[in-house]
């Protein structure tokens, strides 16, 4: 009977060695979801358009996109951080967190860190076209 009480007492601490912190980051790592773009914007022939979002720690940046407009109804879109933003705007080679190449539609999911982190609409591959794309982006943190 002693035996069966030291097991039950090593059971329950290995239960609660693995479920409590479980439960405590459950109650208190809470992601909050805050949407920073959704509808249509058009992006003129030979420009890009930027919207970005501000974290305070890490998270995602979790969007869609649809283009139409001229001949391939496409769009290319980025997600940067600020440093790679800066030099990309100056004409610099910049690293992206998403690329989506030239393309009709796609979907990214983008681990960020804190700081601001820019969404690119990239249409300057296009000298007529305007285009027009449907988008939504949020943040999840």
């Amino acid at each position: 009977m002693n035996k069966r009480k030291v097991f039950n007492k090593r059971k329950v601490s290995l239960i609660l060695l693995f479920v409590v912190p479980f439960v405590l980051c459950f109650l208190s790592c809470e992601q909050y979801t805050t949407n920073v773009l959704n509808g249509l914007i058009t992006v003129v022939a030979g420009h890009w358009v930027s919207y970005y979002a501000d974290f305070t720690k890490k998270g995602h940046l979790v969007g869609n996109f649809s283009a139409s407009g001229g001949t391939g109804n496409d769009i290319k879109v980025y997600v940067m951080d600020a440093s790679n933003y800066t030099t990309w705007t100056s004409g610099g080679q910049a690293s992206a967190l998403y690329n989506s190449g030239q393309v009709h539609d796609g979907s990214f999911n983008v681990a960020v860190e804190s700081g601001r982190n820019y969404v690119i609409y990239d249409n300057t591959f296009s000298l007529i076209s305007d285009k027009q794309v449907t988008t939504k982006v949020d943040v999840k943190q």
